[in-house]
């Protein structure tokens, strides 16, 4: 095996025009110091790069589409006892992005009748969202189904690293947290 690395090795720097073998090794060092410096670094960017190719944002539930369902678990999950649901700037502000396009994610919601409108009691010039019946169900299947998804995980990879993850995870959020707090 040796012999056959090396032999493929020294093909490779014929073809690449270093003859001497003077050429080669320095070539070997250069590529091993290169290596060292950026390969933890690109393969730890290439392991988080790999997740986007995953599509979890292509899964729908009974057509919900992802950014349906994480609009009605955000309205799930910000509830208090006492409301009848979120005002439409709550929700606005909560996930940063416009009233007029949360309105309209609303009105294809109500449509489909995920989502309700009350008006607020207290103030009747507003509108209250909350989740219907079906909205509910909807969001606890996606719930069920994440769960049920790291939970698989956890099989797969053990308990113990499942909690290194956790922890790996949590710091290199911290880091870039703080990262991105300093750049501001």
């Amino acid at each position: 095996m040796l012999s056959l690395n090396l032999q493929t090795r020294e093909a490779a720097y014929e073809v690449m025009g270093m003859a001497d073998k003077e050429q080669q090794e320095d070539h070997d060092k250069q590529e091993e110091q290169g290596k060292h410096e950026h390969t933890t670094a690109q393969q730890l960017l290439q392991s988080f790069v790999q997740f986007r190719k995953v599509n979890w944002r292509q899964h729908t539930i009974e057509g919900c589409r992802h950014s349906d369902i994480m609009l009605m678990l955000m309205i799930k999950r910000n509830r208090k006892p006492d409301s009848s649901g979120m005002m439409v700037s709550e929700i606005s502000s909560r996930l940063k992005v416009t009233k007029p396009t949360i309105t309209q994610q609303i009105k294809n919601l109500e449509a489909e009748g995920l989502v309700g409108r009350t008006i607020d009691p207290a103030d009747r010039r507003v509108y209250r969202i909350h989740l219907t019946e079906k909205g509910e169900r909807i969001t606890q299947r996606f719930e069920d189904e994440i769960l049920d998804s790291f939970n698989g995980l956890i099989g797969y990879l053990g308990e113990e690293d499942s909690k290194q993850l956790v922890e790996l995870l949590t710091r290199a959020y911290q880091y870039f947290k703080k990262q991105h707090e300093e750049q501001e």
